[in-house]
This record gives structure tokens, sequence and C-alpha cells, in this order.
């Protein structure tokens, strides 16, 4: 965890090939981080290296439906709360 700039919040994040486990409504699931190079071709002839970076979501396969539906949508419904209580505010005056 890092702490963000200009606040007293937390950044939380996962390095490569990182495992966290959650559970949620007694289901346990587990994020993979994962990075993935990919050569891409540049405008003077050279190819360069790309990195794709992606998470694994997974789970028993009994829980999978409740998983994709309920569990992501509580994720980010948690994630935009985050960032509306974790953002900078801009304060204006009339003059």
């Amino acid at each position: 965890a890092d702490e963000s700039k200009n606040s007293r919040s937390f950044v939380y994040s996962m390095d490569d090939h990182e495992e966290v486990e959650d559970v949620f409504r007694d289901v346990k699931v587990k994020w993979y981080s994962s990075v993935k190079t990919i050569p891409t071709p540049s405008n003077d002839g050279r190819s360069s290296l790309d990195e794709r970076r992606f998470y694994t979501l997974t789970c028993n396969k009994r829980h999978r439906e409740m998983v994709q539906t309920t569990y992501i949508e509580h994720v980010l419904r948690e994630g935009r709360e985050i960032g509306l209580t974790n953002r900078e505010r801009k304060l204006y005056t009339n003059n």
C-alpha cells in the first residue's frame, strides 16, 4: 500500500504475478495479477515490447453465476465509492 498524493488515504496495488484472496457472502474468490509482453512494430522498423497487465478472477464453478453478477457489481460499486471519496477537490471563489 502506498500513501496517495495530497491525501491521508492509501492506494492498494498488486505486484506482477501476485495472488489475493477475497471472501464475499461466504464464497472465496482469488484475484491473480499477470503481465504479458507483446512485440509491437514501431515507425523506425524495429519492434518494441509492450506490456499488457490484466487480472484473472477464479472461484468455485458452482458460485460462478453469483460472482459474475453480484460480486462484480459489488467490486465496481466499492471502487466507484472509493474513487469519489479519495478524489482531490478544487475550490473556486467568486471575486
